[in-house]
């Protein structure tokens, strides 16, 4: 009997190390960075769900957002090891 094949595991063991958690300021937000928890906002909208892969515009409106607010966010993103 064939054992069933553990790609999934092997892909997700070789790429979660090359991935650093962090939290940060929106100043420091680089595309690229992905968002492990959902961005919601203070009447409980989603704005931005995880796992959404940060863009320069994404970026820019999430600061517009956050300076139109009066805000001082901090997000939990997975930032690619250098």
């Amino acid at each position: 009997m064939k054992r069933p094949k553990k790609r999934h595991s092997f892909f997700r063991r070789l790429i979660v190390p090359l991935l650093i958690e962090a939290v940060v300021a929106v100043e420091q937000l680089e595309p690229g960075m992905v968002l492990t928890k959902d961005l919601v906002s203070q009447e409980g909208v989603l704005l931005l769900a995880a796992d959404h892969a940060m863009t320069p515009q994404m970026i820019q409106r999430i600061a517009e957002y956050e300076r139109r607010r009066g805000l001082n966010l901090r997000l939990k993103v997975r930032v690619p090891r250098r």
